[in-house]
């Protein structure tokens, strides 16, 4: 498994978001680094300008820094679609969510850190239960307890250690997601 976690859209731009209460969480993820789409950066610049309304320099500016602290994105294929439609059918997500899902499963990701896909049943692997995606809400974490989320910080950063918040766990045998 891949021990950086995958990083949906709302982190980065919660990263990125003056006055909000989320800000310093998403920051934080995002100096540790982590694993992203394409999709996601294209969902990012969506975000940024229909629903921000930020000018074209700030978001070319932030694509910047995202790409400095990141991997370069990951890109999609047939076989992140094909997943993807799977999930959506086994588990009720959206596509573009369940797209995120397929990526973060087909990067060999243990953790998908996100603010979505709430409210889904919980599924845990049985035949390979060390081998699982866990689903990891953040910000729902920040609201109960800032320590919920960070089990130690430090004035260089912090470590982040999600201690509770998983809603979801899907298995992932031989790098990919158990479908039926």
């Amino acid at each position: 498994m891949n021990a950086r976690p995958f990083l949906d859209t709302n982190i980065l731009v919660y990263a990125f978001a003056e006055n909000d209460a989320r800000n310093e969480a998403a920051v934080l993820l995002l100096q540790e680094g982590g694993v992203i789409s394409v999709q996601v950066l294209n969902e990012f610049v969506n975000v940024s300008r229909k629903k921000l309304k930020r000018p074209w320099d700030e978001i070319e500016s932030e694509l910047a820094v995202i790409r400095a602290l990141l991997a370069p994105p990951l890109g999609l294929t047939m076989r992140h679609h094909e997943m993807a439609v799977s999930i959506a059918k086994r588990f009720g997500f959206g596509l573009y969510d369940s797209l995120i899902v397929a990526s973060a499963a087909l990067a060999n990701c243990s953790v998908l850190y996100t603010e979505d896909l709430q409210g889904r049943p919980d599924h845990r692997g049985r035949d390979h239960p060390q081998s699982v995606l866990k689903l990891v809400h953040v910000f729902s974490l920040l609201r109960r307890s800032w320590r919920w989320c960070f089990a130690t910080r430090s004035r260089g950063g912090a470590n982040i250690r999600p201690l509770a918040g998983r809603l979801l766990t899907v298995p992932i045998p031989n790098n990919s997601i158990e479908l039926d």
